[in-house]
């Protein structure tokens, strides 16, 4: 409990000390969002024009107006659908991309925050990051498919055996909360593989997702009572969102400004949490699986033997002038020891080099004239 605790709280504060990058967060979200939403509203146009169709179909929903919109504007629905998901590819991207300087900055040390080392970090894990996701990727899927078939089956089960829309709808929920479980569990795992490829500088992404797969499942209650804690915060800055919107009246210039402002700082506040989030799961992983080295000076201080220290002295105590003699007989003193003086080396005498004569018919090396003096003897 003590070390969720402390988990969570220093998430909290360690997202506090990075605002800068929190606000470089919003401004990159900013500026892939902005692009996206005219893509939206330009696919939205194309399919449905400036009709009225959605708004009247949406007001005072029920079954059969849904109905209706299934049958009448499948059109913009099938456009509403293709935006919804290449803007949930390119936001998977962002992330990625983004992941690598958050965990990057939280591990750094205490270093400076600069948009220089943030870039960095994203291009230096850029690579291991995708590859990360190309692992998770087919996991999720097979996970949901898996997920959404068995739940199926017991929904059809349910739905047949029914007395009341209650239980079915009761056995929606269930589904649909068991499904979302079990896929933010492979989310998990993700996260805890990109602590782990920035703690240890890992090169084998399969190595780090087995990793982090297998500390998740050790760790399970800490693990996802700490996602718990942050999705209840998530929950309640969306719950503000929803209560300070519905008062503004948005047919005034000063309510549309309003409802910008709110909209923006809840999305500051979820980049916020999202730095909160990466620095809990760090934390709580360094403290159960790889807790951080201490530095070189306090393991000096660790292993230094403690010296004596002078306790106080009370004043008008009388202090000797010098430590009292041991009783017992006294210690006999060590003999003197007298160096003995090195002679120097003396250097070694030179040997006259001795000729060569000649051996097996070769003339040794002689000079000059004896040469000629031993071949005047072998012509005679």
């Amino acid at each position: 409990m003590k070390r969720f605790n402390d988990a969570f709280v220093g998430g909290f504060r360690s997202a506090s000390s990075s605002i800068r990058m929190v606000l470089v967060l919003y401004v990159s979200n900013l500026v892939i969002a902005l692009p996206l939403a005219l893509m939206f509203r330009g696919i939205m146009t194309s399919a449905i024009g400036n009709s009225m169709l959605t708004d009247r179909l949406l007001a005072g929903f029920d079954a059969t107006v849904y109905a209706g919109f299934l049958r009448n504007g499948s059109k913009g629905l099938g456009a509403l659908g293709s935006a919804v998901g290449w803007g949930a590819a390119l936001s998977m991207v962002l992330t990625t991309v983004l992941d690598g300087g958050i965990l990057g900055q939280l591990s750094s040390g205490g270093r400076r925050f600069t948009l220089a080392s943030f870039f960095g970090d994203c291009g230096r894990y850029l690579w291991r990051y995708l590859r990360l996701s190309l692992i998770f990727a087919p996991v999720l899927v097979i996970v949901f498919l898996g997920s959404t078939a068995l739940f199926g089956s017991i929904y059809d089960a349910v739905d047949r055996s029914a007395v009341s829309e209650v239980d079915v709808i009761r056995a929606r929920i269930l589904i649909l909360a068991a499904t979302l479980f079990l896929v933010g569990l492979v989310v998990l795992m993700s996260d805890y593989a990109r602590v782990e490829t920035v703690r240890s500088d890992a090169r084998s992404m399969f190595r780090v997702s087995w990793i982090a797969v297998k500390f998740v499942f050790r760790r399970f209650l800490s693990v996802v009572g700490l996602q718990l804690a942050l999705l209840v915060v998530s929950l309640c800055v969306i719950a503000a969102y929803l209560l300070a919107e519905n008062p503004m009246n948005v047919s005034t210039g000063a309510g549309i400004l309003a409802l910008l402002v709110a909209q923006q700082v809840t999305i500051v506040l979820r980049m916020f949490i999202r730095v909160a989030t990466f620095a809990g799961e760090r934390h709580l992983y360094l403290s159960l699986v790889a807790p951080q080295s201490a530095s070189f000076p306090e393991v000096l201080a660790r292993s230094a033997p403690a010296l004596p220290v002078a306790l106080p002295v009370p004043s008008g105590t009388p202090v000797p002038a010098s430590l009292p003699t041991p009783a017992g007989p006294p210690l006999a003193a060590e003999p003197d020891v007298v160096p003995v003086p090195r002679t120097p080396r003396q250097p070694r005498a030179r040997m006259k080099a001795r000729p060569r004569t000649r051996s097996k018919g070769k003339i040794s090396k002689l000079p000059a004239t004896g040469r000629r003096a031993v071949r005047r003897k072998e012509r005679s």
